[in-house]
């Protein structure tokens, strides 16, 4: 064999070795990379779901409150009909007079 011969056999299977070894690397990234993309997919999928639940969580807190407002200004505008005595404390019951009765009693 030639030198000439001998030196592209050696060519050869150095190209065939680094062939191979990128093959390996190849199948190697292939495996990370599905890996990569399934624990996205897991994320993705966990953090919807969170936010799912944060989003009916928030719509409950927001009905309360919604509730709470309504309720508090049908109670203002309710309390706006009577005279500011009646608006400053509620009413117990049997303690309504008569107009002029406390001036009465006094006398």
């Amino acid at each position: 064999m030639g030198a000439h011969a001998e030196w592209t056999e050696n060519l050869v299977a150095e190209i065939n070795s680094m062939h191979q070894s990128r093959d390996k690397e190849n199948e190697l990234r292939k495996v990370l990379v599905n890996e990569l993309l399934s624990d996205a997919r897991d994320l993705v999928t966990k953090l919807q779901h969170e936010g799912q639940q944060r989003a009916r969580e928030v719509r409950s807190f927001l009905g309360e409150f919604g509730a709470d407002v309504r309720a508090a200004a049908d109670m203002w505008l309710g309390r706006s009909k009577h005279s500011r005595r009646e608006r400053s404390r509620p009413e117990e019951p049997g303690e309504r007079q008569a107009k002029g009765a406390k001036k009465k009693g006094k006398q």
